[in-house]
This record gives C-alpha cells, structure tokens and sequence, in this order.
C-alpha cells in the first residue's frame, strides 16, 4: 500500500468538510504532537518502554485524525523497535518519525491552515 503523508480528501471526509473543524483539529494535532515527540525522546532516555509504548500509541491516535498515514506507518515501527526492546534501532527510528512528522506539519500548514 502506497501511504501518503496527508490525505487530505480523507481528513476532509472525515470532518464533515468543516472547515473550521479541520482547523481546529489540525492545530490541536500540531501542537500535542510536538508535546509527545519530546515525551518520546525523554522516555528513550530513560529507556522507559512502558512510556515509551503509551506515547507512541497516543501520537499514532492523533496522527490517524489528521489522516496522516505515513506518520502512523513510521509509528508503527516505532512500536515493533519498543516491543522488541530493539534499543539499537531506536534513533534511527525517532530521527525517521521526526522526518515525517515535519512533512506531515508542512502539509497540514499548506493545505489546512493556509
């Protein structure tokens, strides 16, 4: 399946073409996930798996209301490395979900709240 950062045409769906709506939830979006990708990095230090898991599964809930598919797809490795314990493989996924998260910032910026 070819994941696409933002699906635009599903997030509007979504909320009903509301566009104030989409706003609101774009912004909210913006700004708990950039609260829960700093948890993350402090949780990766303490290597605080628990934590870890929680975090990533809020942020994969909150990426999925913004119909960001690829950013839920990079959080999904990120729970197979916290699952696995895998700490080896833990920065070079954060660095790849941070990636995407700015992608997925850029777009919401460009096509919601322009």
């Amino acid at each position: 399946m070819d994941l696409v950062t933002f699906d635009s045409s599903d997030f509007e769906s979504r909320l009903a073409r509301n566009e104030e709506l989409m706003i609101l939830v774009a912004v909210e979006f913006l700004k708990e996930a950039t609260g829960l990708l700093g948890l993350l990095d402090i949780y990766v230090m303490e290597r605080d798996w628990d934590n870890l898991a929680l975090v990533a599964n809020r942020l994969r809930g909150a990426g999925l209301e913004v119909s960001g598919y690829q950013f839920c797809d990079k959080l999904a490795d990120l729970q197979r490395i916290i699952d696995d314990e895998a700490t080896s493989q833990l920065d070079k996924a954060l660095i790849v979900l941070n990636t995407e998260f700015d992608r997925l910032s850029l777009a919401l910026k460009h096509e919601i709240l322009k």
